[in-house]
Formats: C-alpha cells, sequence, structure tokens
C-alpha cells in the first residue's frame, strides 16, 4: 500500500499499542506511520520512548492523572488540532494511524461504537482508508482478550473516498448548508463500511 495511507486499527490494550503500530511500519519495511496517540502514553518512561519513534501526533483530549501535568497538556492544547497535524501528515506524503473505536475495548466479542474521524480525514485528504482487524486467537480458549499473546493482523480492502468528495465537490459552492450536509452523509457511509470491514477482519460483531 502507497503512501499516504490511513490506517484505521481495532484496538484492545496496552501491549497492543506498543506492538501493532510497529508491526505495521515494520511490514510496510520501515516507512513511519504516525498514530494519532494519547498524549499520556507518550510521557511513560519506556513506552513512551518506544511510540516516539513512529512521530506518532499526540491528542490532548483527557485531563492529566496527575494535577501537575496538567499544565503540559494545556501547553499541547494551544498547537494545531490533532485532525490538523494529521491532513499535513497526509499532505505531505505521510501515511497516518488511527484507532476509530477512540478507546481500548476489552470486549472481546464486540466492536466499540466507531467515531467518524478517520472518515471525515479521508474526505478531507483523499487519501485511502485501511481498515486492520486486529486478533488475539486465544481469545477463543480463553474466553476473553489475553493480556499478552499472539496477535494477527488482518488487514481489509482499501476504502476510497473519491467518488464520494467528487459528488461534493459538485455542489455550488452558494450552498454551503448542502455542501454541508453532503459531508457528514458521506462521513456516514464511510464509516459505516470502516464497520462492516472492522467486524469482519476483527471477528467481532457491530454493537446496535
Amino acid at each position: 500500500i502507497e503512501d499516504p495511507a490511513i490506517f484505521a486499527l481495532t484496538h484492545h490494550n496496552a501491549f497492543e499499542a506498543l506492538l501493532a503500530p510497529a508491526a505495521l511500519m515494520a511490514l510496510r519495511g520501515g516507512h513511519i506511520v504516525r498514530f494519532l496517540v494519547d498524549w499520556m502514553y507518550l510521557e511513560l518512561p519506556f513506552a513512551g520512548g518506544l511510540l516516539r519513534h513512529g512521530q506518532p501526533i499526540p491528542v490532548y483530549r483527557k485531563a492529566a492523572r496527575w494535577r501537575w501535568r496538567e499544565s503540559l497538556r494545556r501547553e499541547g492544547l494551544r498547537g494545531a488540532p490533532p485532525a490538523e497535524r494529521a491532513l499535513r501528515a497526509l499532505a505531505d506524503g505521510t501515511s497516518i494511524g488511527i484507532y476509530p473505536e477512540g478507546r481500548r475495548n476489552a470486549d472481546p466479542w464486540t466492536l466499540a461504537p466507531i467515531r467518524r474521524g478517520a472518515a471525515e480525514l479521508a474526505l478531507r485528504s483523499g487519501a485511502p482508508l485501511i481498515p486492520i482487524g486486529i486478533r488475539f486467537p486465544a481469545r477463543e480458549r480463553l474466553g476473553r482478550l489475553p493480556r499478552l499473546g499472539r496477535m494477527i493482523l488482518s488487514v481489509g480492502e482499501p476504502l476510497t473516498s473519491a467518488e464520494l468528495r467528487l459528488s461534493a465537490a459538485s455542489v455550488e459552492p452558494c450552498n454551503a448548508s448542502v455542501k454541508l450536509r453532503i459531508a457528514r452523509h458521506h462521513a456516514a457511509d464511510l464509516s459505516h463500511a470502516l464497520v462492516e470491514s472492522l467486524a469482519h477482519l476483527a471477528h467481532k460483531s457491530i454493537c446496535s
């Protein structure tokens, strides 16, 4: 898969948050994939150093667990929003990684609700959206997700937004409200396609 692309992964635990980005970049011959990462992970002594090798894009949404670190979060919030930084990376030809569930999902059988950020980035950038379902074979034996263990990355077919972007662009500029509604509708369609693909790849059901 050529750069730039948007890799959208299912997300389960902290072990996977370290290993999956490294595995993905190794499989791509060392090509950087800049993951959107919770800023507090980057402050961890060992794990943070490993994550920073992938040139991550920090997300400062969550408040600091320790009040004395809140100043660091406020400083980060003064910079460009993560979505804008991701779009710049894509424009520069660098792929990004994102966890569209928005959090660690410990449910071994069901996807968490998917946020539209990945679809919106794809629509705004024109980059293909690549679904990756992560599976732990030990799940079947344990009946739950293991904390450590063998991990399988199942890569799905690229979801492209080119046709959606063309239909949105065909609306007259004066109809800004119509254009916004179309963009939202297209983001919902692309997110739905992403949900179905991730559920299939991760062998999970879709939450109702």
